[in-house]
């Protein structure tokens, strides 16, 4: 009989999948953002989040722009 208490050496089988890094740089990458935005500690942060929302503004902005552009 095999003792199925030790993990398989080698194979296929054994390896974690590729992706599994990437999906945890993503959810580490959300939560150090949500903690970013979440309270400022300094007045670097609160001008690094003007920047941001100036910028996600002017990205809203050239969006619509460009779908009142197309449907004319």
């Amino acid at each position: 009989m095999r003792d199925t208490t030790q993990p398989l050496s080698g194979g296929r089988d054994s390896r974690p999948p590729r992706h599994r890094g990437t999906v945890q740089k993503i959810k580490d990458f959300c939560q150090a953002f949500s903690e970013f935005l979440g309270r400022p500690k300094t007045v670097f942060d609160l001008k690094d989040r003007g920047l941001f929302l100036l910028a996600l503004l002017v990205l809203f902005l050239a969006i619509e722009g460009l779908l009142w552009w197309a449907t004319r």
